[in-house]
């Protein structure tokens, strides 16, 4: 049980630095966070999310224009992870807390919406690259 806790937390940790560089970019050290080995690397690794939800999130994501945010389509991002989660878990919690904060945080502050939007896509594109790397089963 100890084991899981801990694993469970470090997951934690990771999505907070993930949620970190989406906020603030400039102030994170990304190589840390996307290198082979890095954060995104080593969250992935440990990810059982299906490819098929985490696909269907990341377009729905990048449909969204970075100049002109269209907030409901960002929302029902998070919505429809909610329902990943409550339907047979679909994906991970680590993943829908990913996924409801980031969207949080691109939709804090309106100035600066458009560059967060884009580090949320860019999180999103190294989480679904590393998943094929690791998991690729459906």
């Amino acid at each position: 049980m100890y084991e899981r806790n801990n694993v469970k937390n470090e997951r934690e940790g990771m999505v907070k630095k993930m949620t970190e560089y989406i906020e603030n970019g400039e102030g994170t050290d990304f190589t840390s966070l996307f290198k082979n080995g890095g954060t995104v690397y080593r969250f992935t690794e440990g990810e059982k999310s299906k490819i098929s939800q985490l696909r269907k999130f990341y377009d729905d994501l990048i449909k969204i224009n970075n100049d002109k945010i269209d907030t409901y389509r960002l929302m029902r991002i998070e919505l429809n992870a909610a329902y990943a989660k409550g339907r047979k878990n679909y994906i991970s919690d680590e993943m829908y807390k990913f996924i409801k904060d980031a969207v949080e945080i691109v939709l804090k502050d309106t100035s600066k919406q458009g560059e967060r939007l884009s580090r949320f896509k860019n999180v999103f594109e190294a989480i679904i690259a590393y998943h094929a790397l690791f998991n690729w089963s459906d």
